[in-house]
């Protein structure tokens, strides 16, 4: 995985281990994701370790879960379900949050896990669920394509927000002041000087880019050059001084030729 993507994360696990997410993590799958997982080649047991930086098969770290009504589902839709079904069944089976007896829809079921106390993690393709999960601000596992994807929670973006919003209120009073006192205008920045040097760096860096542009396309029209001119040098150049020397035989002999037949008269 790259580092990019590991960082987010990391932030991502980081901001839901203050709602009580911690190891192990258990992750409910539904037959929506084990089909998408089938159809991209996802082999879900590695890839999801893989993904949350875990040993693969450790029960101490990740839990890969499901339920009965999920599995009671795949076997009523038909042979078309039969893979993402036995892929499913390697996955320990969790209670339900409604009675046992009555069965129910996946999504249904599902949704009512996240009413429940326990802290899951939800894999699902499924746009109604997800939805849910959202609401209830649970972390959400989705693919897209072939790549693992946990969703960024919407209360960090709000709280974010909210900051910004009480910074700017609190301080905007003292930034007036601030310019006031050095005598610059609303719209004018407190550093001019910083902007300069910032404008001046990023010209030398355009630059830079331009002259390694250059550099690389002066090294290969160098080296087309030089394929070009072996190409020309181990051409052939023996057939022409055959063709020559061919010539000049033809020429000896008819004149020998003659030259025998005044002998002869």
């Amino acid at each position: 995985m790259k580092y990019k993507r590991q960082k987010k994360l990391k932030s991502i696990l980081r901001a839901y281990k203050h709602l009580g997410y911690e190891t192990p993590f258990k992750l409910v799958l539904d037959g929506t994701f084990t089909m998408a997982a089938l159809q991209n080649k996802v082999n879900l047991s590695v890839q999801i370790a893989s993904y949350f930086g875990v040993p693969e098969c450790s029960p101490d770290a990740l839990q890969l879960c499901t339920t009965k009504c999920v599995l009671k589902e795949l076997e009523k839709l038909g042979s078309y379900f039969y893979g993402a079904l036995h892929i499913l069944k390697q996955f320990t089976v969790v209670q339900c949050a409604h009675p046992r007896k009555k069965l129910k829809p996946a999504v249904v079921c599902l949704s009512r896990m996240t009413e429940g106390g326990e802290k899951y993690i939800f894999a699902s393709q499924d746009k109604t669920l997800q939805e849910v999960v959202e609401k209830k601000q649970m972390p959400l596992l989705y693919l897209h394509s072939a790549t693992l994807v946990l969703k960024k929670p919407t209360f960090v973006d709000s709280q974010r927000e909210m900051h910004k919003v009480d910074l700017d209120s609190e301080e905007l009073k003292s930034l007036q002041s601030l310019k006031s006192k050095e005598g610059l205008p609303d719209g004018q920045p407190l550093n001019p000087l910083f902007e300069k040097r910032r404008e001046k760096l990023l010209k030398k860096l355009e630059r830079k880019k331009k002259e390694k542009l250059l550099a690389k396309k002066k090294q290969k029209l160098s080296v087309n050059n030089e394929i070009k001119s072996k190409a020309e040098d181990e051409q052939p150049k023996s057939r022409s001084r055959k063709r020559k020397s061919r010539h000049l035989v033809k020429k000896l002999t008819a004149s020998k030729s003659t030259s025998n037949f005044q002998t002869e008269t």
